[in-house]
C-alpha cells in the first residue's frame, strides 16, 4: 500500500505546469496549422471540381470520397417524397406519466 501511495504522489508531481503549459500550447499549434492544411486540401478540391467538370474521371481522382458519399446522400434525400403515416398516433393531451 505504501508503495502504490509513494507512486502515485511521484506520478502527481512528475507532471509539472510547464510541461503542461508547453503541452497544451503545442497542442493549439497542432490544431491550428490542421485547421490550415483542412481548408486548403478542400479549397484545392473544390476548385478541381470546377476545373475538371467535363472530366469526371479526373474530378473522382481529386475528390472525397467520403464527400462525395454525403453530397450524394444529400442530393437523394432531398428527391425522396416525406411519406406520413396514414393514421398518425392521438396525442395524448395531458403529458404527465400517470
Amino acid at each position: 500500500m505504501v508503495e502504490g501511495k509513494q507512486l502515485a504522489t511521484a506520478l502527481l508531481l512528475r507532471g509539472s505546469d510547464d510541461e503542461v503549459d508547453q503541452a497544451a500550447g503545442a497542442r493549439l499549434a497542432r490544431d491550428r496549422f490542421l485547421v490550415l492544411i483542412v481548408r486548403r486540401v478542400a479549397k484545392v478540391r473544390r476548385i478541381a471540381r470546377y476545373v475538371f467538370r467535363a472530366h469526371p474521371d479526373i474530378v473522382r481522382d481529386v475528390t472525397s470520397a467520403y464527400l462525395r458519399d454525403r453530397r450524394r446522400a444529400y442530393r437523394q434525400a432531398e428527391n425522396e417524397p416525406v411519406i406520413l403515416p396514414k393514421d398518425p398516433a392521438p396525442i395524448d393531451p395531458d403529458p404527465t406519466p400517470d
